[in-house]
């Protein structure tokens, strides 16, 4: 198979800049710019159906946490009536420390924790009703024990109910107003996911009004906690020039420390600026090797850009089967770039083609 010449690109402006059309999209469709949906907005979904990560902590840290003595230890204090030895003893059946995994033990010393009144027990089994993890899914029953827990300052809770109330999970009406109470109650306490929620809210002002400043200003804090979506966040206000003056090496800084991170959409952004020399001197191996790191993580749009990178030879040997694989991958996600190259490829008439921006 031949490699396909780059095509003449549709141009765009933005703000003095000429960028291919695409660019635009860097500030704009990965979420809907500040929409509640998307990548770049915290909050796990509570209808995933999966073993959420909000309830395990690496075995290091459950470690530390126990403290002297060891599993037995735990399960004998938890056993003798103390809540927070239950709560851990929870957090412990889950990852298998001690043992097997046990998931019905663990959200039955939650719940003790939990009707002993200790915060964390609270929280892990307002997380199992608001999942649905091993009981029946229940956002009313969720947002009682985290009230409880958040009463006592507990900052998860706090942004759990946050969450709540964005959603209308339970009264059936979104209150942004009362998300973003929450949000910056767990915020104040040095949450990050909460500081990146509460910046969501007045970028838009949804519940709040619209300050773009106090959005990047919590985006920072945030994105200074190594909060990965607030850096990307913090990268586009940046690009944008939405509330601080715009400057696109600051937003090539974070997104590459939200790259690092494995956070797809920055990683795709930083092979956007490297490809087209946005900001950064244009560079093809780094922009296939952003773009590489970004499909890896499942991007379909990098899945694209990479396929056509391999296709032209630029910045990596050309590999026409490596490529189609990626245009499959991409295609399977919907993605309309790659579902007509591949009608056009497996069709044998080759078309110009360059990479989405």
């Amino acid at each position: 198979m031949m490699a396909l010449p780059a095509a003449r690109r549709p141009w765009g402006r933005l703000a003095g800049w000429t960028f291919p059309s695409r660019w635009i999209s860097l500030a704009a469709v990965l979420a809907g710019v500040m929409g509640f949906e998307g990548e770049v907005f915290s909050g796990d979904d509570p209808d995933a159906g999966r073993i959420a990560e909000w309830l395990r902590l690496p075995e290091e840290s459950l470690g530390a946490a126990m403290g002297p003595g060891d599993f037995e230890g735990v399960i004998a204090r938890a056993g003798g009536g103390d809540p927070k030895a239950q709560a851990l003893a929870g957090r412990c059946q889950l990852v298998g420390i001690g043992g097997a995994i046990d998931l019905d033990a663990a959200v039955g010393w939650f719940r003790r924790a939990a009707e002993a009144g200790e915060p964390n027990g609270e929280v892990s089994l307002g997380k199992c009703y608001y999942y649905g993890t091993w009981v029946t899914q229940d956002f009313r029953c969720a947002e009682g024990w985290f009230r409880r827990a958040a009463d006592e300052g507990h900052a998860h809770a706090q942004e759990y109910l946050g969450l709540l109330a964005l959603r209308g999970a339970v009264s059936g009406r979104p209150d942004p107003g009362v998300a973003a109470n929450w949000f910056a109650r767990a915020a104040d306490q040095g949450l990050p996911q909460s500081m990146h929620n509460l910046a969501r809210l007045y970028s838009e002002g949804h519940g709040v009004g619209k300050d773009l400043d106090k959005a990047v200003g919590w985006y920072r804090r945030a994105a200074e906690q190594g909060f990965p979506p607030s850096q990307y966040n913090l990268g586009r206000m940046y690009a944008e020039g939405l509330g601080c003056p715009k400057d696109l090496r600051g937003a090539f800084r974070w997104y590459r420390e939200a790259a690092r991170q494995n956070f797809a959409p920055a990683a795709y952004n930083l092979g956007v600026m490297y490809e087209n020399g946005i900001g950064i001197p244009a560079n093809a191996r780094e922009a296939a090797r952003y773009y590489r790191d970004a499909a890896e993580l499942g991007d379909p749009k990098a899945q694209y850009n990479l396929a056509v990178l391999l296709l032209n030879g630029q910045g990596v040997p050309p590999n026409a089967e490596e490529a189609v694989r990626w245009l499959r991958l991409s295609a399977a996600q919907n993605d309309a770039y790659a579902i007509r190259a591949l009608e056009d490829l497996g069709a044998g008439r080759p078309r110009e083609m360059s990479p989405i921006n």
